[in-house]
């Protein structure tokens, strides 16, 4: 930590994890004081058949697919749930954002609404017609939305399985549906490179539709519901006010298809991770990238951000799960070699602990040396040497020697 002149003040990022400094050289300068810990467990084992799909809320619960689906605990492996598609293959999950449902779909079009730890059902199945090309559970857990191959998205009682509504509104069958973190706004996207939002609750059409330059088969709401991430097939990404259904700053660009993304906790920034082997970190208000591309040697499949902000973690198709800083990009000690290519990476509660699934193993690190309330005390003495002033209780200078 070097500044060409004195160092005139000092604070600590609240949770300690970054150390700002600002020096008579005319600079100011944020210090990454994470302590890396590179004990990584390997907590369970499961059948390569089985890919990871899904993460339950606060990442305690893992859900696995083939013929059949399965709900481990990540903390030790045990089974503590398993059901079978409801008609034909299994194709996706998504859960609520509290964990307690989760809609379950397949390729001949069948949605069943199950318990997000034991699979039971807790309700009756629905079917699409020709397939299932969309789907979303309402974050309540009480409005499903699902599309075959065809122009038109049905609403339903989650419970009872129930139509509520058509959704009408696009000319080419649908590709993409998300609903807000609050549950007030439903976001369709469709192969006729159309883009809509709806009010599920009054079931209508909110403003009028949009064309995209590309179809998008990613849609993803900001935390609080009012920016809309809209990724296309060829790699460009746009954001969207989702107040106003309009474009907002400027198209962010991969080189490559989208793989996975993300938005900050506080939805000032978003991640996307892509084929090209990089992640980029972009302002979500304007679209400009605020650090240098993060490479990587291979695909990136998966991305994650701590609940406080400051850690991302990426999951690469050369079996190694990686940290980093995620206001920099900056690397965040060494990364996991895991037995095969990484799924799916997440966080667990708070964040203290991180979960990496590959085709076969889920792994745990357990870092709550890095989220310290106070800095180490090392680097406490080495500012004061510095600086030659005291460093008090919240990271202020104090005394002048």
């Amino acid at each position: 930590m070097v500044h060409e002149d004195s160092v005139e003040g000092v604070r600590f990022v609240p949770g300690g994890s970054r150390l700002i400094t600002a020096s008579a050289d005319g600079t100011a300068r944020a210090w990454n004081v994470l302590v890396p810990d590179s004990t990584w467990r390997k907590a369970a084992t499961f059948n390569p058949a089985y890919l990871p799909v899904a993460r339950a809320a606060g990442g305690a619960r893992l859900l696995l697919a083939a013929s059949t689906v399965k709900c481990l605990s990540t903390a030790g492996g045990a089974l503590l749930g398993e059901t079978r598609p409801v008609d034909g293959l299994y194709q996706g999950i998504r859960y609520t954002p509290d964990g307690t449902r989760a809609a379950v779909g397949d390729w001949n079009g069948g949605v069943q609404v199950v318990d997000g730890t034991t699979l039971k059902p807790t309700g009756s199945a629905v079917h699409t017609e020709g397939g299932l090309s969309a789907w979303a559970l309402s974050p309540d857990g009480k409005i499903l939305v699902g599309a075959g191959y065809t122009a038109t998205a049905w609403l339903w009682d989650a419970s009872t399985g129930a139509p509520l509504a058509p959704a009408h509104g696009h000319s080419g069958a649908i590709s993409a549906a998300a609903f807000s973190q609050d549950g007030h706004r439903l976001a369709t996207a469709g192969f006729d490179n159309g883009l809509r939002f709806w009010d599920p609750v009054r079931r209508a059409l909110m403003g009028a539709p949009f064309v995209l330059k590309a179809g998008s088969d990613r849609l993803l709401f900001s935390p609080d519901g009012r920016k809309l991430l809209v990724a296309s097939w060829f790699g460009e990404c746009r954001m969207w006010d989702a107040d106003r259904r309009a474009p907002l700053g400027e198209t962010m660009f991969h080189s490559m298809p989208l793989t996975t993304a993300a938005f900050s906790p506080d939805g000032t920034r978003v991640y996307t991770g892509s084929y090209d082997r990089t992640v980029r970190i972009w302002d979500a208000a304007t679209g400009h990238s605020v650090s240098r591309p993060v490479r990587h040697p291979n695909f990136v499949m998966s991305l994650a951000v701590s609940p406080g902000g400051d850690v991302l973690a990426t999951g690469c198709f050369d079996g190694q799960a990686r940290l980093w800083d995620a206001m920099t990009g900056a690397p965040l000690g060494p990364a996991l070699a895991g037995d095969s290519d990484v799924i799916l990476v997440g966080f667990v509660g708070t964040g203290r602990v991180i979960v990496v699934v590959t085709r076969g193993s889920v792994w745990k690190k357990d870092m709550t040396s890095w989220f310290e309330t106070v800095a180490p005390a090392e680097l406490i003495r080495r500012v004061e040497r510095v600086a030659r002033r005291r460093v008090g209780p919240r990271g202020e200078l104090e005394t002048v020697w």
